[in-house]
């Protein structure tokens, strides 16, 4: 996490060149790690105490990459969710 957050606050701010042409590949890597159910149980744990920038660019990015699951409100949606027919 550290390393991640090394990477967004060294490229947040720089020239529009390096910017273009490495921040995509930090922003990748993020992503690849917020993919990982470990890391978000992790990041649950011990991301409040990064760069505040970057904890919310990396809540953005989870919650990009794990969308909460909408409710279902429809009963014959809830049944088939269920299993039930």
């Amino acid at each position: 996490m550290a390393l991640l957050e090394s990477g967004y606050v060294l490229y947040r701010d720089q020239h529009a060149s390096a910017y273009s042409t490495q921040w995509q590949g930090w922003h990748d890597y993020m992503v690849m790690w917020a993919q990982r159910a470990d890391f978000r149980k992790a990041w649950s744990v011990s991301g409040i105490q990064f760069d505040s920038e970057f904890a919310q660019h990396m809540e953005a990015i989870i919650r990009d990459v794990n969308p909460p699951a909408a409710p279902v409100t429809n009963p014959e949606q809830r049944q088939k969710s269920m299993g039930q027919q």
